[in-house]
C-alpha cells in the first residue's frame, strides 16, 4: 500500500506568520537555539577520544571522569550534519569522529547499531555496506539485552536505522526486510490501546512491572519517528496508524503551556508524572518525531510543535527564557520543588488519578549538559542555520 506523502506547509516561515492561535516560531529564534547547541557541543568534545561527553569539563571537578558515549556522539553528529550547507565553519573534524564511533562494535547494542545505520545511510554510504556485512544484525535482535527485553528506545533506533538503510537508495548486501518487520512487531507490542508505548515489554522481577506499564516522552517520540520512517521505507501503511495513534495521544495530553510531560501510563493512556519537563524534548525530540510524521501524512502538527518550542523561549511556568540563563542551557529542565513528587503522581495514576488533576506546588530549573540534548535540536532545525555571532561566541 502506498504511503500518502503530501508535503505540508513549513513549520517556520520567514515572515513568522501566526498559526493556530499563537505566534509562529521566529526564524531567528531557531537560529539562536542552533547556535547555543553548537557552542555547547564545543565544550563537550574530547579531542583525545573524538567523542562527546555527557558533562562539561569543570576546573573544580578535575578528578571526575567524564562520561563518553558512542550513542550521544552519533546523535550529535546527526544534528551537526544538518548544518551542512549553512556556511558555518564548525570546529569538528567529522572523519575523525566517525572513525571513533564506527570503531569496535563488539559490545554495541541494537540501539547503537541502529543509529550507526541511520547515520551511515544519510552521510557515509561507504560505511553502510560494511556495517551490514560485518555485523550479524539478526543475532543482535535475538540476543542483545535491549531486544530481549523489548526496550522501546532501543528497538526504535534499530528500526529507524534499518528504514534509513532501506530508503537511502543504495544496494544493500543483505535483505533487511524480514529483520525490519520483526523489529516493528516487537516495538508495537509495547503500544497500549490508547497509543502510548511502555518503556519495555519484558517484565523482570525487580522493575518490569513499572517498565512494562509506563513510558517516558522520549520512548513515545522515538517510536513515532521509527514507525514513520519504517512506513515510508517498507510501504507498511499500518505503521503510520500506530505512529498517528501515539502522536494524537501526546498532543491531547500536551500541557497548557506546551509542555511535553515526562512519564505516561500506557495502560490507562494518561500522564503518569509531569516533571521533569526537558528542553531537549521541547525543542528537539518532539519536533523531530512530529515533523517526520507530518511530512509523511500531511497531518498538521505545527501548533503543538510551535507551542512546545516556545516553552523554552519564556512561555513556561516560570516565565524564564531558557536560552538566556547563566549556564546557556537549552538542555535545562523544570522539575518539582518537592522531592519525590513524581513518585506520588505515578502512584496516583495507578489508582486512576491522572497527574494533570494534581495541583503543582512549585517548580525549579535544573541544568544538565548532554551531547544528545544538543544534537536533537540541530537534527530538527539545523537546516535553518544559526546566528553567526552567537555561534562564534559559543564556540
Amino acid at each position: 500500500m502506498e504511503i500518502d506523502a503530501r508535503k505540508p506547509s513549513p513549520l517556520i516561515s520567514p515572515d513568522a506568520a501566526a498559526t493556530a492561535g499563537f505566534p509562529a516560531v521566529e526564524h531567528s529564534e531557531i537560529q539562536e537555539v542552533n547556535a547555543l547547541a553548537v557552542g555547547a557541543l564545543a565544550t563537550l568534545f574530547d579531542r583525545k577520544t573524538q567523542l562527546f561527553s555527557n558533562c562539561p569539563p569543570h576546573p573544580d571537578k578535575v578528578f571526575v571522569r567524564e562520561r563518553m558515549r558512542r550513542r550521544d556522539t552519533v546523535i550529535a553528529l546527526l544534528g551537526l550534519r544538518c548544518l551542512d550547507g549553512c556556511g558555518f565553519e564548525h570546529p569538528f573534524h567529522f572523519p575523525s569522529i566517525e572513525n571513533a564511533v564506527f570503531g569496535d562494535l563488539r559490545r554495541a547494542g541494537i540501539g547503537d547499531l541502529g543509529l550507526l545505520l541511520w547515520y551511515a545511510a544519510l552521510h557515509t554510504p561507504e560505511r553502510l555496506a560494511t556495517l551490514l556485512q560485518d555485523n550479524d544484525l539478526q543475532a543482535a535482535l535475538d540476543n542483545s539485552t535491549g531486544a530481549r527485553e523489548a526496550h522501546t528506545q532501543e528497538l526504535s533506533c534499530f528500526l529507524a536505522g534499518l528504514a534509513h538503510a532501506k530508503s537511502g537508495g543504495y544496494q544493500a548486501p543483505i535483505d533487511i526486510t524480514d529483520l525490519a518487520v520483526e523489529t516493528y512487531q516487537k516495538l508495537t507490542g509495547n503500544q497500549g490501546e490508547d497509543g502510548i508505548f511502555s518503556h519495555r515489554g519484558v517484565r523482570t522481577r525487580l522493575n518490569g512491572w513499572t517498565d512494562g506499564r509506563f513510558g517516558t516522552f522520549t520512548d513515545q517520540a522515538y517510536a513515532i519517528y521509527a514507525l514513520t520512517k519504517f512506513a515510508g521505507a517498507f510501504a507498511v501503511a499500518e505503521s503510520l496508524g500506530a505512529a498517528l495513534d501515539c502522536a494524537s495521544a501526546l498532543c491531547a495530553l500536551q500541557g497548557s503551556l506546551g509542555q511535553w510531560w515526562w512519564l505516561y501510563d500506557a495502560r490507562k493512556g494518561c500522564v503518569a508524572s509531569r516533571y521533569p519537563v526537558l528542553a531537549v524534548n521541547q525543542a528537539g525530540v518532539a519536533p523531530a518525531a512530529l515533523m517526520a510524521l507530518q511530512e509523511a501524512t500531511g497531518m498538521d502538527f505545527r501548533a503543538a510543535i510551535g507551542k512546545g518550542v516556545r516553552w523554552i523561549f519564556g512561555e513556561n511556568e516560570l516565565r524564564s527564557d531558557l536560552r538566556k540563563l547563566e549556564h546557556r542551557g537549552i538542555w535545562a529542565s523544570m522539575t518539582h520543588d518537592f522531592s519525590g513528587a513524581e513518585y506520588v503522581e505515578t502512584a496516583l495514576s495507578v489508582l486512576g488519578i491522572s497527574a494533570e488533576r494534581i495541583p503543582v506546588q512549585g517548580v525549579r530549573i535544573t541544568h544538565e549538559r548532554f551531547a544528545d540534548g544538543c544534537g536533537w535540536p540541530l537534527y530538527s532545525f539545523g537546516k535553518f542555520g544559526l546566528k553567526t555571532s552567537a555561534a562564534v561566541a559559543g564556540v
